[in-house]
């Protein structure tokens, strides 16, 4: 791997919540959501605009969710930012960070975890006030161990 953009990836303050790149998502979703304002646009049965016009609301959840939820690390912890509201774990409450498959299934996606409790989380939705988690990214697990380790070594 390039070293500058090892070191580049691992001076992030941010993350997104998706492991995609943004422009991926895009080139997916917006082919998809174009050929749904087609239906939603032309003359069709009620049930297909509905049904293109659910496909708008998900995909737009899936944007906010995976671009605009995002994972800040400081010195003093790591905080996951959302539109409303935010979850905060200061470095001296946090007892376990990991990287986990939930379900244990082959090629699943992998998630970076952050928690007050003793054991991992049950699952990928086990996001609350005592843990974080966001789809495992290149460089994401090592910056959280190393912004830990110093945060304890200057405290």
């Amino acid at each position: 791997m390039n070293t500058s953009a090892s070191q580049q990836r691992s001076s992030r303050r941010s993350w997104p919540y998706f492991r995609t790149p943004l422009p991926i998502f895009l080139l997916v979703m917006l082919p998809v959501n174009g050929l749904m304002l087609f239906v939603l646009l032309s003359r069709s049965e009620d049930w297909q605009k509905w049904s293109a016009g659910l496909v708008h609301a998900l995909s737009l959840y899936a944007l906010y969710r995976g671009y605009l939820v995002r994972l800040a690390i400081t010195e003093t912890g790591v905080c996951l930012r959302r539109l409303f509201g935010s979850i905060e774990l200061k470095w001296n409450e946090i007892n376990q960070l990991g990287e986990y498959i939930p379900g244990g299934g082959l090629g699943a996606t992998e998630y970076v975890y952050i928690t007050k409790h003793d054991h991992p989380p049950a699952g990928k939705w086990d996001i609350d006030e005592n843990t974080i988690q966001v789809q495992a990214q290149v460089g994401l697990l090592e910056h959280l161990k190393k912004t830990r380790a110093e945060a304890k070594n200057n405290s």
